[in-house]
């Protein structure tokens, strides 16, 4: 949504790349492909897995949750070696989906959870605080999506603010929705949301990743849970 047009590298050009790493970096364990686009095009992704599996290196990597990711897709991810997915969930509400154009639904998110954890693939899920179209509704359905997520699924959540660059378009929304926002451009309230609500669910939120995290995080890599208790107590 920060940009109207992108290009892609040729698959051929990304894994010379890939090579290159490996034998430049040798001690790299393992590759992050931090690339939203990435299952723009399904065909793309599917020839990417393909030559990652030949090269035999985990990896961890981004998409959007929306129909390209499907059971083929993610079977073919996982056998390519990917460890873990990275997926911008942003709302638990459909009216807050259609309204930011994610161009997905609640429906199809879970869909992509439930198959994920069947292959032993881990997601974690990305959240926005708010939307500027959130209300107190809207925002019990994110959390309550969350939870169910969580309970039933190989999921981690991560919540964060909304954040107004300036001159965006949704820095024109700002006066329509009462949203205000801190000194660093963090949304902190709307006319709708007081901050306090806000602030109540994301902690929530971040409740409930400490939790996924003690539950899935070993599929990822080890975790020491004892350590980790003492740093989130």
């Amino acid at each position: 949504t920060l940009c109207r047009s992108f290009q892609f590298r040729p698959v051929a050009d990304v894994l010379a790349e890939v090579d290159f790493i490996n034998e430049r970096y040798p001690f790299y364990e393992v590759m992050q492909f931090v690339d939203e686009t990435l299952n723009f095009s399904r065909d793309y992704l599917l020839a990417l897995c393909a030559g990652m599996q030949a090269r035999g290196m985990p990896w961890f990597c981004n998409l959007r949750p929306d129909r390209a990711i499907d059971a083929e897709v993610l079977t073919a991810l996982k056998n390519s070696g990917v460890r873990m997915i990275e997926i911008g969930v942003e709302s638990g509400n459909q009216r807050v989906l259609d309204a930011v154009s994610k161009k997905t639904e609640v429906e199809h998110i879970e869909e992509i959870l439930a198959y994920a954890t069947q292959l032993s693939l881990p997601i974690i899920g990305t959240v926005m605080l708010p939307h500027h179209i959130d209300d107190a509704e809207s925002l019990a359905d994110t959390l309550a999506f969350v939870e169910r997520a969580c309970d039933r699924y190989l999921f981690v959540p991560m919540a964060a603010r909304t954040y107004i660059y300036p001159g965006s378009e949704l820095s024109k929304l700002m006066p329509q929705y009462g949203m205000k926002i801190d000194a660093k451009g963090d949304v902190i309230a709307t006319a709708a949301l007081p901050s306090e609500l806000i602030d109540r669910t994301q902690k929530a939120i971040d409740k409930l990743q400490f939790r996924a995290m003690m539950k899935c995080g070993s599929t990822i890599m080890p975790i020491d849970n004892e350590r980790m208790r003492k740093l989130f107590a």
